[in-house]
């Protein structure tokens, strides 16, 4: 009697708690399939927003009939945290794809650097929006992109001086600090080079253009000290030698000095008529890595005779 009572006892439990005799509950395995697609959905790791959204639409059209299906499931706690987690899912998936579409719309063609930082700035403030969007990698390429436009249009100017090869170089390297693509680097470093490659014929021409501007200033100066030293006369000519300094070809330091004989006229009856003899020195400095500056150094009137 106590067999048959314990053999009954067995077999009600068994019909009330299947598990409890080793059978899996059907709302178990039905449950399975759903929190698989619930991990491919958190792994997604696509850029496209109508993809993860329809997946999410879809768990959750299946998780609804897994409850009623399964009301007294084990599992039905679980389902339905994921079901509150998809919906928190899928809104911020619509209100982030909402906002990249407002993004996108101001992807334009750049004309100006100011227009790209705006651009990057955008970008950098959406991504701090949404620091895990499915958009991240794509913008943070578009944000190198940009960098690297930003570069070009720094740089696209040809160096003239040595301060502007000075310029671009570190305009380039700082450039190289920003950039993780290797194509972009490589462009960057054949920037360097080019511009590089230019220095010493830059270095060659500055210097004969800071040559004409000291002989200008020496000429100017020659001019005033024969105006202050007859006032009522005229020049009539400058003739002018250089007694020392060589001005041929580009040097670190160059003395200059420079002798004028200036002839004068008195401007009211010409009678009186003056010669000056007047020696003005300049230096020249600079090398290939600094540029060329110059300065006047000093005038002299060594004569000054009535002819």
């Amino acid at each position: 009697m106590k067999e048959i009572f314990k053999l009954f006892f067995i077999a009600l439990l068994c019909l009330l708690m299947p598990t409890a005799c080793g059978k899996t509950d059907a709302g178990d395995s039905a449950f399975e399939p759903l929190h698989t697609s619930y991990k491919e959905i958190l792994a997604y790791s696509g850029s496209n927003y109508d993809e993860p959204i329809k997946k999410i639409e879809s768990l959750q059209m299946e998780i609804r009939t897994y409850l009623n299906r399964f009301p007294k499931s084990e599992k039905r706690t679980e389902a339905e945290r994921i079901l509150s987690e998809t919906k928190n899912m899928q809104l911020e998936l619509q209100r982030e794809q909402f906002d990249f579409s407002e993004l996108e719309k101001r992807f334009k063609q750049r004309h100006t650097i100011d227009e790209v930082d705006l651009e990057i700035n955008d970008i950098k403030a959406f991504l701090r929006n949404y620091p895990q969007s499915i958009k991240s990698n794509d913008l943070k390429n578009r944000i190198e992109s940009l960098v690297f436009e930003k570069f070009q249009l720094e740089t696209t100017v040809t160096p003239q001086t040595i301060s502007d090869i000075n310029r671009t170089i570190q305009t380039a390297k700082g450039y190289l600090g920003q950039l993780r693509n290797a194509n972009f680097k490589a462009q960057v470093n054949d920037k360097i080079k080019k511009v590089e490659a230019r220095r010493q014929s830059i270095y060659e021409m500055e210097f004969q253009l800071q040559v004409a501007e000291l002989f200008k200033q020496m000429d100017a100066q020659v001019v005033k000290i024969a105006r202050d030293s007859h006032p009522a006369s005229k020049i009539e000519s400058v003739n002018v030698s250089i007694v020392s300094g060589d001005v041929s070809k580009a040097a670190p330091q160059v003395k200059v000095v420079r002798e004028y004989i200036v002839n004068m006229r008195g401007a009211i009856m010409g009678i009186n008529r003056y010669q000056l003899k007047i020696q003005v020195s300049g230096v020249l400095l600079g090398t290939n890595q600094t540029g060329v500056s110059y300065n006047i150094a000093g005038a002299t009137k060594v004569s000054d005779y009535r002819i």
